[in-house]
């Protein structure tokens, strides 16, 4: 669980770091499309893994 949470606190952290990127830049990067895409495989994983 331990690793979950580094994970978690790494991929908000970094879709933070991607919504001050979309506040100066006025346009969506790619920062933002991976953090999205990280996140949603993320949970994805972790609902899984609670389930199984």
């Amino acid at each position: 669980m331990l690793i979950h949470k580094i994970i978690l606190s790494f991929f908000i952290v970094l879709s933070i770091l991607a919504l001050l990127d979309i506040f100066q830049n006025r346009e969506p990067s790619h920062t933002l499309e991976w953090a999205v895409v990280f996140i949603t495989v993320f949970y994805t994983w972790l609902f899984i893994g609670q389930t199984i």
